[in-house]
């Protein structure tokens, strides 16, 4: 039987990595698309999470940045979850 403690932990570690995912892909969207004029698929929600980051700074590097926290961060909670999950097992 699996302990519930660290099953829980490992899910809510792998959803947060999928929402910094998000983050960085739009980050990184927006980025490309403002710097290098390349159209990546844009959506409304990427839309707004990169006016969102952009109206923190007026420096162009600022989604660049934030882009590469963000999946820094994907990397460290999926790395997390997964030791959560072979705790639970």
């Amino acid at each position: 039987m699996a302990d519930k403690k660290w099953l829980a932990i490992s899910y809510c570690c792998i959803f947060i990595s999928i929402y910094f995912l998000f983050i960085g892909y739009s980050a990184f969207s927006g980025f490309l698309k403002q710097e290098f004029n390349i159209d990546t698929p844009q959506t409304v929600s990427i839309n707004a999470t990169t006016s969102a980051i952009s109206s923190f700074s007026s420096w162009s590097g600022t989604l660049l940045v934030v882009g590469i926290i963000a999946i820094i961060l994907v990397i460290l909670f999926n790395l997390v979850g997964l030791r959560a999950m072979g705790n639970a097992l």
